[in-house]
């Protein structure tokens, strides 16, 4: 047994030599744009830092993001839901690009060692523990001769495997590398004592004040005027808080192509016409297919809350035979003719205990533990304690392992195990037994069959649709609008014809995807980049709409003008305006009564609790940091402060006294420090990439690509 094992270890410690080899391999081919397989094109949707994001990359990562999402939701709707993947990809290959270079200057890589130690794992996320037959039998773990026997596949370019298996490794080399990263930015972030006296300063000082507080309403805004000069003058001497982005500005007109009435009246004529052949009929099923029925008839028992209608409650009560209707129900005139009603399966109630093969346990071993759990059971064993014990269904964990599925749900192919599905739907009156599906083995019990009454219904459903006069007169409509070309002529249409235009407040920007209330507006947002101001679009297509698009504005990145500024700089040029009438008014060596008695306003007195420190945020609710640092000037102390502009008005303090709290214990003083430590590490490992991102310099391409 001996030599048979040292063979073993032998051949293994050979193997995984050739696996490291491979791997170098691997992970060198494109380590920044981290990738193990790819290919590379002229086209770049992005620029970062220099370095391109190559669209065939992008897309690529874009349909495995698809895939993905279609396996996750029933139901898959475009095209929102796949604007918003491309923009999360694009975010993440910007992300990582970034990150890749950072850690590269610092010396961080994901080696080869790790790589071969990962793929020879057992760890859940090792691909090659979630695979079948790459285990060793005896020892459970990846078999180094098989694991290289399958890179040589997937490295073929037709390998079915190479995206799962690209995807796997990615994963655990960004892992690594991020949490290499994370514990050297943990390791550099300390709380240093001089910072800790310097907090101690600020938080042991208080003072006690009495101030005056003149709000900037006390002089009607109507009495001052801001000019366009001033608005520019406070725009140079404030640029950081008006930055503009590069983006569009535009208005649009639709044109509905949704059904008018007369093709609801055309609709509800066609189904009407039928209603006395239809209850004449026998053959349901033969009649609703000949007659185009948006619903097909199903031969099933329902319950009355599943039926697909909201006019059960009436259906249910007519004599067999009869037809209900027409009537609307989900955009559609539908008649609805009841066959009948009988007691139907409604709902089972089983338990079951998962046993998955996995890590040590292959699938045999866990084939075998299942049984034993059957015999446990049978024999006596409490149910709750294996479940507990042995169970890997987590979502079922909460209540032992007990569910309830209504036959919807376990009829349903996409949605549930067909082997589960079996095992509670036979016909055996089996209630026990060990299952086996793609999750596992199974151990389960049928605890319970409920009865309820189910009804059959024949639905007869036609779409109320636009008719073609409808659609012609919608696109004509826009057709005439378009014809105006430019926005001057484009203005006295509207008009002329009472028509009311749609213009939206934000910028339209090059990589949008929706315009105002319309999605999957691509395409009229490459025409709005690609026309000049004035220009009226040709009709688009858009949400059931023919709509009409003119470029009103072009913003280009930079400085806002006058007019777009204007609403941010008004107030605080008024405000400044009205703080000089104030202090003109009360001079600037005014006492505190003589400031209050000007303008009626109360002497306040605030911190006689000692709340008032350099810390502090708020004074009575004010949150005003020039009032602050006025509190803790000591020339206030015995004579009122000059006027002080604020945020919300003019302010005079006089500091009535200050004082000095106690020192910190030693104790108090390492709690502070660790503390403050753990604070500064919680507050690196979160905003850690927005610092990378600041310095970063980052060209988005998706506007002048086809993506």
């Amino acid at each position: 047994m001996q030599i048979i094992q040292g063979i073993r270890e032998k051949g293994a410690a050979i193997t995984i030599v050739v696996i490291a080899i491979s791997l170098i391999g691997f992970i060198l081919m494109d380590s920044g744009n981290n990738k193990m397989f790819g290919s590379s094109t002229s086209t770049d949707i992005a620029i970062v830092n220099g370095e391109s994001i190559e669209l065939l990359d992008f897309n690529a990562k874009v349909e495995e993001a698809v895939q993905a999402e279609k396996q996750n939701q029933n139901q898959f709707q475009q095209p929102r839901t796949t604007y918003q993947i491309k923009d999360q990809v694009y975010n993440t290959m910007v992300a990582l690009k970034i990150f890749y270079a950072e850690v590269e200057k610092l010396g961080i890589a994901f080696t080869p060692e790790e790589m071969r130690v990962f793929l020879y794992s057992t760890e859940p996320a090792n691909p090659f523990m979630q695979g079948q037959g790459f285990l060793d039998s005896l020892t459970g773990r990846p078999d180094p001769a098989k694991i290289s026997a399958k890179l040589k596949e997937i490295k073929k370019a037709t390998s079915p495997d190479r995206v799962f298996f690209n995807t796997q490794i990615d994963a655990q080399r960004q892992a690594s590398i991020v949490g290499k990263y994370n514990g050297l930015l943990n390791a550099a972030a300390y709380y240093p004592t001089w910072m800790l006296e310097r907090e101690n300063s600020n938080s042991k000082n208080f003072a006690a004040i009495s101030y005056v507080s003149i709000p900037y309403g006390v002089v009607p805004d109507s009495t001052v005027k801001v000019s366009d000069e001033d608005v520019q003058s406070y725009v140079d001497a404030h640029k950081k808080l008006f930055k503009q982005e590069a983006g569009r500005m535009v208005s649009y007109v639709t044109f509905s192509q949704l059904p008018r009435v007369e093709d609801s009246a055309k609709t509800l004529k066609e189904v009407s016409d039928l209603k006395a052949a239809f209850e004449a009929d026998s053959n349901n099923s033969a009649f609703l297919a000949k007659n185009n029925s948006r619903l097909p008839y199903t031969d099933d028992y329902i319950a009355k809350s599943k039926l697909p209608t909201t006019k059960a409650d009436s259906i249910v009560k007519l004599a067999p035979g009869t037809v209900y209707g027409p009537y609307i129900d989900y955009g559609s005139y539908i008649m609805a003719k009841y066959v009948g009603s009988k007691l139907v399966l409604d709902s089972i109630k089983c338990r079951h205990i998962l046993i998955k093969a996995e890590g040590a346990l292959n699938d045999s071993a866990a084939h075998k533990l299942a049984d034993s759990i059957a015999s446990s059971v049978k024999s006596g064993v409490d149910f709750n304690t294996l479940e507990t014990l042995y169970s890997k269904d987590e979502a079922a964990h909460r209540d032992k392992g007990v569910m309830t599925f209504d036959m919807a749900t376990i009829k349903n192919p996409q949605g549930f195990s067909p082997e589960f599905a079996a095992f509670l739907l036979n016909e055996a009156g089996e209630s026990k037994k060990v299952v086996k599906t793609s999750f596992g083995w199974h151990y389960i019990e049928i605890l319970e069959k409920k009865n309820n009454l189910g009804y059959k219904v024949a639905f007869l459903a036609r779409e109320i649709e636009a008719g073609e006069n409808s659609l012609n007169v919608a696109t004509q409509d826009a057709i005439k609008l378009s014809a105006t070309k430019k926005s001057k002529d484009f203005e006295v249409y509207l008009q002329k014809n009472g028509i009311v235009k749609t213009t939206l407040p934000n910028l339209i920007k090059e990589t949008d995807d929706q315009v105002g209330a319309l999605t999957g507006a691509r395409q009229l947002v490459n025409w709005v980049y690609n026309a000049s101001v004035g220009d009226v679009s040709e009709p688009f297509l858009i949400d059931d709409n023919q709509v009409v698009v003119v470029l009103e504005k072009v913003y280009k990145e930079g400085t806002q003008d006058i007019k777009a500024a204007r609403p941010l700089a008004e107030r605080a040029i008024k405000n400044k305006k009205i703080a000089e009438l104030i202090i003109k008014k009360i001079t600037p060596t005014a006492t505190l009564e003589s400031a209050a008695a000007a303008y009626n306003q109360p002497v306040q007195v605030a911190g006689a609790d000692s709340t008032i420190i350099y810390n502090t945020t708020l004074i009575n609710g004010l949150n005003e940091p020039k009032l602050l640092g006025a509190t803790f000037n000591k020339e206030n102390q015995s004579k009122a402060s000059a006027p002080i502009e604020g945020a919300s008005g003019v302010y005079l303090v006089k500091v009535n006294s200050m004082g000095t709290k106690a020192a910190d214990t030693p104790e108090e003083t390492a709690q502070k420090i660790q503390s403050q430590t753990t604070n500064l590490r919680q507050q690196v490992t979160v905003n850690w990439y927005e610092g990378l991102k600041s310095q970063a310099t980052v060209k988005d391409r998706r506007g002048k690509v086809n993506y």
